[in-house]
């Protein structure tokens, strides 16, 4: 009679199993902390770096900002100096400026800056024109925030626009003053053309007018560079 003997099973087999799997899974959890460990180093890495870029683009442009406000103050003044002519500028009757926007500068000046500029206009030589009463509401801003106190700065109400010839052209808005002040105000600004004086210059200023941006002074310095102002640009562009 044949016995068959009963199966052996290694009492060593499964505790093997249970410690092969826990070292895999140990090893797993290791290499999972050290990935989220690299990327979170990478994450940090490059928030800093878009935090610094950040920094520098927004000095970049506050530098620019400045360069921009700066030029366009200087050009201003170089124009201001030459015209009508070097002789006679109208510089002169500038008192101090107490405001430079983002286009334009206000500024204080004598009440004969007006009469100067209606004689200008008067002239057959035509260093000026005149435009009358301004329709853009910018110039609105110049009665608003003339450095007056209310019941002075509320006898200031009609305002004149006058525009010198060529290009660029300087455009002068200039408030009525009232009968016993000595001063007034007045805001400059340069225009690629002058809308009054030929078609070409309607059409260069129509267009300055549909793309809607101001002027950029500090490519204009290359224009006025070529004009008798370039003498008065104290500055240069590196």
């Amino acid at each position: 009679m044949i016995r068959t003997l009963p199966k052996r099973h290694s009492i060593g087999a499964r505790p093997l199993a249970r410690t092969q799997r826990g070292q895999a899974l140990i090893w797993l959890v290791g290499i999972m902390a050290a990935a989220v460990a690299v990327l979170y180093g990478i994450y940090d890495v490059t928030q800093v770096t878009s935090g610094k870029q950040k920094a520098v683009n927004a000095a970049d442009s506050a530098a620019l900002a400045g360069a921009t406000v700066e030029a366009r103050l200087l050009n201003l003044m170089a124009s201001l100096r030459i015209r009508p002519n070097k002789g006679a500028p109208l510089i002169r009757m500038v008192r101090d400026v107490f405001m430079v926007a983002n286009d334009r500068l206000y500024a204080k000046v004598d009440r004969k800056l007006l009469d100067s500029l209606q004689t200008l206009a008067n002239d057959p030589k035509r260093p000026f024109y005149a435009e009358g009463t301004p329709h853009a509401s910018i110039h609105g801003r110049l009665l608003a925030e003339m450095p007056e106190p209310p019941e002075v700065k509320s006898s200031f109400k009609n305002l004149l626009s006058f525009r010198a010839e060529g290009a660029p052209s300087m455009q002068v808005v200039i408030a009525v003053p009232p009968a016993d002040s000595p001063h007034t105000y007045a805001d400059f600004d340069l225009d690629l053309g002058n809308p009054l004086q030929d078609v070409a210059g309607f059409f260069v200023h129509m267009g300055e007018l549909l793309d809607g941006k101001p002027t950029n002074h500090l490519d204009l310095r290359k224009r006025l560079a070529k004009t008798t102002s370039a003498e008065f640009l104290y500055y240069t562009i590196e």
